[in-house]
C-alpha cells in the first residue's frame, strides 16, 4: 500500500504523467492484490497475525490503519486514471473508493472515534494513526472529525508529537 500511495502522490504532486503512464499497470496490479486480501468481499482488507507494517503488534482481521491506506490508494488511483483519460476505469475506482469509505465508517466508527481493529469481534482501543488518517484522507466527515478531536485530543497530540505531525495542519482541514 505504501508503494502504491507514494507513486500516486509523486505523480499527482509532480505532474509527471510519463511516470504515471509507465507505472499505472503496476499500481493497478497492487490494488488488485489488495482486493484479493478482502476474503469476505466487504471492500475491507483482512490481515493475518503480524502481517502489516505493525508487525510487532499481535492483531489480525480488519485493521483501521491498513484500510485507511487502502481507501487512499484506490481514491488516488481514480484520480490518476482520470488524468490519463481512462474515464471508465477512473469511475470504477471512484466507486470502489466510496464503497471502501462506507465500509470503514460502518465497521470501525464507534460514536466518538474509529476503533482500531476487528476480527470476530470489534476491538475498541483507540489508534491515533488510523484516526488521523481517517481525518486526513476524508474518511471521517466534519462531525466525526470534531468528535475525535473532542474525545481524544490528548492521544492525538501525543501521537502527533511522536510522529512529527502538526496538529495545527490537521485542524485547518
Amino acid at each position: 500500500l505504501g508503494d502504491v500511495y507514494k507513486r500516486q502522490d509523486y505523480v499527482l504532486g509532480s505532474k509527471d504523467y510519463d511516470f504515471a503512464s509507465k507505472n499505472i499497470k503496476k499500481i493497478r496490479k497492487a490494488i488488485e492484490w489488495n482486493f484479493k486480501q478482502d476474503r469476505d468481499l466487504d471492500y475491507l482488507i483482512e490481515e493475518g497475525y503480524l502481517a502489516s507494517w505493525e508487525d510487532t503488534i499481535y492483531r489480525k482481521g480488519k485493521i483501521l490503519y491498513t484500510n485507511a491506506l487502502h481507501y487512499k490508494a484506490v481514491s488516488q488511483a481514480s484520480k490518476l486514471y482520470e488524468i490519463l483519460n481512462y474515464e471508465s476505469r477512473a469511475q470504477f475506482y471512484s466507486l470502489l473508493a466510496k464503497r471502501i469509505k462506507k465500509a470503514i465508517n460502518n465497521t470501525f466508527w464507534g460514536g466518538e472515534y474509529y476503533y482500531c481493529w476487528k476480527d470476530k469481534k470489534i476491538h475498541k482501543e483507540f489508534n491515533a494513526d488510523g484516526n488521523l488518517m481517517a481525518i486526513l484522507y476524508g474518511i471521517a466527515d466534519k462531525e466525526k472529525s470534531e468528535k475525535i478531536f473532542l474525545n481524544k485530543s490528548y492521544q492525538l497530540t501525543t501521537s502527533c508529537q511522536l510522529f512529527s505531525i502538526s496538529i495545527c495542519a490537521i485542524c485547518e482541514l
